[in-house]
């Protein structure tokens, strides 16, 4: 047997140069495939995620037109019958069923509720960078800085100013009764004209007082109050238009 020449390597060590380069590439490769596909995965689902956002923007949007055109509605009823309760004759002709409806909805003044969820959820998580359009973003932006602007109007609002008024002298119970007999009128515009029975409440006196200087103010101010609260719902309506439209162009493409 013959013996290995000094300094050779030895047998099993034997690696050819190409061989290394080859399953140096190979491993590159897989790598570098790897990464690709989970870079594809993530990108797949970032923009299932986007979509997801950009629906659930929408609802919102859409949640809020239906709020605010009913806060807009309800206070335009609302204007509607402080203006006739500020008429004597209007006042004297009403039997005591209706004065308490017209009552009722004259302090009715609702504020929005709207829906913020979504918008929030994106700042607070901070995933609002999910959303690619620019002009998205903006939309939303522009949307949140009017509402924070706007909103404060009933802030300035003194809600017990004819409202608590109306409840010294008709049972508070009597507003309970009203919807339950004559359907909210928030959301029904025939329950304005709606007829129902009150216990315990002195219609004359009411319809006597509604003549002083004190109520008229009161009915001044509630008039304000419903003026302002259309002009603001208003506003608020346009701008949620728009957020909408952009979003569902943005859904579409």
């Amino acid at each position: 047997m013959s013996e290995a020449e000094p300094g050779a390597d030895p047998p099993g060590l034997r690696v050819s140069l190409p061989r290394l380069v080859a399953e140096f590439f190979v491993i590159v490769i897989g790598v570098l495939v790897a990464l690709g596909v989970d870079s594809w995965v993530s990108w797949r689902n970032d923009r299932a995620l986007e979509q997801e956002y950009l629906e659930r923007l929408l609802d919102d949007v859409r949640y809020d037109l239906g709020e605010l055109a009913d806060v807009a509605g309800n206070s335009r009823s609302g204007a509607a019958y402080v203006d006739s309760l500020s008429d004597a004759g209007f006042r004297a002709s009403l039997t005591p069923a209706r004065l308490a409806g017209a009552l009722t909805i004259a302090a009715s003044v609702r504020v929005p509720d709207l829906s913020r969820g979504t918008f929030n959820e994106l700042l607070a998580s901070g995933r609002i960078g999910l959303l690619r359009s620019g002009t998205v973003r903006a939309a939303l932006a522009e949307y949140d800085r009017t509402i924070a602007e706007l909103m404060g109007f009933w802030d300035r609002v003194d809600f017990d100013e004819f409202h608590g008024w109306v409840y010294r002298r008709l049972p508070r119970v009597a507003e309970d009764q009203f919807y339950a007999a004559c359907g909210d009128p928030l959301r029904r515009a025939p329950a304005m004209a709606c007829e129902f029975e009150v216990d315990d409440w002195d219609a004359a006196r009411v319809v006597s007082e509604l003549g002083t200087d004190e109520a008229t103010m009161m009915l001044t101010y509630e008039r304000w109050v419903h003026g302002g609260t259309i002009d603001v719902a208003g506003l608020l309506l346009a701008a949620a238009l728009d957020l909408e439209a952009t979003l569902a162009g943005e859904i579409a493409d």
